[in-house]
């Protein structure tokens, strides 16, 4: 293989390289501003619970039949509610986690190409070196 031939391919390696290093860069930051945006809705979560409770309690003294059953309810609700949004971040965890992965595999593989072509050039300048005897 020529050298033009070497250096297209591993031009063409490294274009791919680059371009999975930018989309890994890009889920990062995507991952990044999920878990900020989870810490950002944390304090109005607490504080919707909080009022739940309140309000609930409030009630309680008011009528306490009425108060129990609508604790109940309250409680079912808000356990379903962060049952639901734990089940929703795993899913988005999993996709991003697996395409995260995929992508490594990938950069992993053309790295290893790129190494490898980078070596059969060494090795074809090797060859085709003149070769002086004295």
């Amino acid at each position: 293989m020529g050298s033009v031939m070497f250096t297209a391919r591993k031009m063409s390696l490294q274009a791919r390289i680059n371009s999975i290093n930018l989309e890994l860069m890009k889920l990062q930051n995507k991952q990044d501003k999920i878990l900020s945006d989870r810490a950002a809705q944390q304090p109005v979560k607490d504080l919707l619970e909080m009022g739940v409770t309140m309000g609930t309690q409030a009630l309680s003294v008011a009528n306490p039949i009425a108060g129990a059953g609508v604790g109940m309810l309250a409680n079912k609700f808000l356990e379903t509610s962060k049952n639901m949004q734990a089940f929703r971040d795993s899913k988005i965890d999993k996709q991003m986690d697996t395409r995260k992965q995929q992508l490594t595999t990938q950069l992993q593989t053309y790295q290893a190409e790129l190494q490898n072509v980078e070596k059969a050039e060494a090795d074809a300048i090797k060859k085709g070196a003149p070769k002086y005897v004295a």
